[in-house]
Parts: structure tokens; C-alpha cells; sequence
């Protein structure tokens, strides 16, 4: 009897499932995959988005619809879109998202970065950055050296050895950053270029949410050395030395390693930092006509070198102190000795007054393609 009530169990079970209506999810023809968002300062204030969904199929050449909506919520316009699209918009895909320089320093990032951070249809290793032009201006670019704007945009934000220069940063990097008690955010910095391409000029520097300034990628790269990257790209360097007609002599070093020492007086009433830098490279160009067949030679050259990037450093922390930020996180060196409670504020007041000690020790191993 026990059987027999099993095996109707089983077979009523089976047969309603097999009479069940089966539910099929859209296709890929029928969703609007969002690969780009970008926000724009309307002229009322108010915020204008912009998304970029890629059609498909498509080849070689991508076609791209774009929808805008001037809003006061991130959401809102997302509710927008749906109500213009004849697709099922699904912004899973979401690859990059684009602020205008007025937008970054006006209104500021934190608002509808929380608002995509908290989606959970949205990644949070999403590439942010900001642009010179407004945010529609570039994804609505011609670019006919690159047809794919959602696959360049992607690749020209993701970290590669050549941009090693450039502090990639992510949605996630920048609540991290945005809501830390030491830290301050950096975003790459994008700009049209004469010949239809999009290139990272700068890097934008920002006090909590906001764009404040701009750094070079020469600058940038001795930041990123200072947050101990190991691996930088190659970088061209001036030295003090002048050629006949007085120009100044160059190099290039490739860097192999680099390594960072930081360390404090603890006071943060009158805060002395001492920076030691390693570097381990290889010298790739030099314009000068020292004879680096000789070790003297070499080591006169390092000793030059050595100097020129104490001054680079010092300059840029100098620089990073009057902005009253720290992209860097000198204030770590503070905080774990701090007794009281501690803050943004606190720290913030106390940037201008670092004395810093610059030490530089940088090691060729060889003079690689000037051999």
C-alpha cells in the first residue's frame, strides 16, 4: 500500500510538470544590454544621463542606441529609459561610466555612484572616468579607427603594463576611497583627440566626491610608485644636464621594481614624514653623451637621476598638500598611532603642516636597447 501511494505521488508530480507552461527568458534581440552611462550638468542643475546600448547582432561595425533623460534620481531616469525602449534594458552589462568635468566638480560622484553601487543587476568593477567634453559629447564620438565604442571605451580604462601610469579606478575603488577616513579618490582623466581617438591626458584628482584638480601622467606615475606598485610603466625623466644650445638632456627608464618605505613622527600637531624610494630599471634612451660603458659613468648618471626624482616627488607632495589630499594614504602612517577618535577633518587639517624627508635610490641593471 505504501509503494503503490509513493508511485502516484511520483507520477502525479511528473505529469504536472510536464503540463506546467514553461517559461522562456527574452532573447539577446529583444534586451537593450547597457555598455555605457554617462552624466552631464543640465543647464537647470539638474542631472542629464545618458546610456549606450550596442545592438545586436552585429560584425564589425556596432550599431549603438543612445537614450538621455534630464532627472534628480539615477534611478529615475533608468525608469525613463525603460519607458522610451522597445527592448528589455538590462544594465548587467554595464562596462563604463562617464562624468563630465563640470558634473565632477559641481555635484559631485558619491550620489549615482552609491546608486549603481547598490544595484545588483550593476558589477561593481565597472571603469569610471572623467571627461573634458561632456560625458554624451565623447560616446557620441565618430570614431572610425574604432567602431566599437563600449569595447574601446572598456579597453582604453583597463589596466594594462603600458598605463601602468594611470590609478584605474572603479566603481567599487571609489566608494572605498570616498568613504575612507585617509584616503582620497583619482580618475582618469579622458580627452578628444584631432585625429577622432579618446586619450587619458591627466589624472583627476578629488577631495572626497569632488573634482578639485589634475595631475600629468608623469605625476602619476610617481603616485602610484608611492602607493608601493610594484611594477610601473616606462617613464621619460629630465635631467639638470643641458646639451650645447641649452636644452635639457632626457631619459627613459623602463622600471623592473619599485618599493616604498613610509614612516612618521606620530604627531599629528607638527607631522614629519620620511619617504624612501627604491627603484630597479633599465635605462632604455638617454639623449646626453656620458659613456655608460663605464660603471663611473652609470653610477653618475643614477646619482643625477636620484636627485631629479627627489625634487619630482617632493614637488608632487608638496602640490598634494596645499590641494589638502592624500591620494596616497600618508595618513595610515597617523592614524594607527592616533589616540582619540579620528576623522576626515582631522586629517585633512593636518596635510598642509607635513615636513617631508625625500630619499631616492634607483639601480640600473643594464642600459638595455643603448647597449
Amino acid at each position: 500500500m505504501r509503494k503503490l501511494l509513493i508511485f502516484i505521488l511520483l507520477l502525479s508530480i511528473t505529469v504536472s510538470s510536464g503540463c506546467a507552461r514553461r517559461v522562456r527568458g527574452p532573447k539577446l534581440e529583444s534586451m537593450g544590454l547597457v555598455g555605457v552611462i554617462g552624466f552631464d550638468l543640465a543647464e537647470d542643475g539638474r542631472t542629464e544621463m545618458t546610456v549606450a546600448m550596442p545592438q545586436f547582432p552585429y560584425a564589425f561595425e556596432e550599431e549603438i542606441q543612445f537614450f538621455s533623460a534630464t532627472v534628480d534620481l539615477t534611478h529615475e531616469a533608468l525608469v525613463e529609459f525603460t519607458k522610451k525602449s522597445d527592448k528589455l534594458l538590462k544594465y548587467s552589462h554595464l562596462m563604463v561610466v562617464l562624468f563630465s568635468e563640470k558634473y565632477a566638480r559641481e555635484k559631485g560622484l558619491i550620489q549615482p555612484i552609491l546608486d549603481m553601487y547598490r544595484n545588483c543587476d550593476i558589477g561593481d568593477d565597472v571603469y569610471i572616468a572623467v571627461t573634458k567634453a561632456s560625458a554624451k559629447e565623447i560616446m557620441m564620438m565618430d570614431l572610425p579607427h574604432h567602431p566599437t565604442l563600449v569595447r574601446y571605451l572598456s579597453f582604453l580604462l583597463e589596466p594594462r603594463e603600458e598605463t601602468a601610469f594611470n590609478p584605474f579606478a572603479t566603481i567599487h575603488d571609489f566608494v572605498r576611497r570616498s568613504t575612507s577616513n585617509v584616503y582620497d579618490p583619482v580618475v582618469p582623466y579622458i580627452e578628444k583627440q584631432k585625429d577622432k581617438s579618446i586619450k587619458i591626458s591627466k589624472i583627476a584628482i578629488f577631495e572626497n566626491d569632488k573634482m578639485i584638480d589634475t595631475i600629468t601622467p608623469e605625476e602619476a606615475n610617481i603616485l602610484e610608485s608611492l602607493t608601493n606598485r610594484k611594477k610601473l610603466s616606462a617613464i621619460k625623466l629630465e635631467t639638470e644636464e643641458k646639451d650645447d644650445l641649452g636644452n635639457p638632456l632626457y631619459v627613459m627608464i623602463e622600471f623592473i621594481q619599485s618599493n616604498v618605505e613610509m614612516s612618521s613622527n606620530k604627531n599629528l600637531d607638527s607631522p614629519k614624514v620620511k619617504v624612501k624610494l627604491n627603484f630597479v630599471g633599465t635605462l632604455m634612451g638617454y639623449t646626453g653623451d656620458r659613456n655608460l660603458d663605464k660603471p663611473e659613468g652609470l653610477l653618475a648618471l643614477e646619482d643625477l637621476l636620484n636627485k631629479n626624482m627627489e625634487k619630482q616627488v617632493f614637488d608632487l607632495l608638496n602640490k598634494l598638500k596645499k590641494l589638502k589630499v592624500d591620494p596616497i594614504g600618508v595618513g595610515q602612517e597617523f592614524r594607527m598611532y592616533h589616540r582619540g577618535k579620528w576623522n576626515k577633518d582631522l586629517w585633512r587639517e593636518a596635510i598642509p603642516n607635513i615636513e617631508y624627508n625625500i630619499e631616492v635610490d634607483s639601480k640600473f641593471l643594464n642600459t638595455g636597447t643603448i647597449d
